[in-house]
């Protein structure tokens, strides 16, 4: 990847997650017999330099592809763990679910349209009066 001289790179550094945005601040070319080599010395915050390609952290030439791979990883992550919970359920509950399908409640739990219930976490719920003008006519 051949970057400009003075452009940004962004390392993603993992814990805390961020960015870390860097400048090239030089482009080293060697020529071999097995071909043209490229290489960038980028500047972090402070004097100290680092060779980009030897960074084993993800990096980006762009916010672009940051975003696009960050949200590539997000999604995978969401993937795993909900493949991770229908796994459990399945085997330790023997119910076998996906996500597409709803969790039906019992035929007791069915709520009456005209009561109002409020999830107070915990599995808790609880019942609300609504004042008249709020009620469904």
């Amino acid at each position: 990847m051949n970057l400009e001289i003075n452009g940004l790179v962004f390392v993603l550094q993992s814990s805390p997650p961020k960015l870390i945005p860097g400048k090239i601040v030089e482009q080293i070319i060697s020529r071999k017999i097995d071909g043209e080599h490229i290489k960038h010395v980028v500047q972090f915050t402070g004097s100290k330099t680092f060779v980009l390609e030897d960074i084993k952290k993800p990096w980006f030439p762009s916010l672009q592809k940051a975003e696009s791979y960050l949200k590539e990883e997000a999604e995978k992550l969401v993937s795993t763990v909900i493949s991770e919970a229908v796994n459990t359920s399945e085997k330790m509950f023997g119910q076998q679910i996906s996500i597409e399908q709803p969790i039906v409640e019992k035929e007791d739990d069915v709520l009456d349209p005209e009561e109002v219930y409020v999830d107070m976490g915990n599995g808790q719920k609880a019942k609300v009066q609504l004042p008249e003008i709020l009620k469904k006519k």
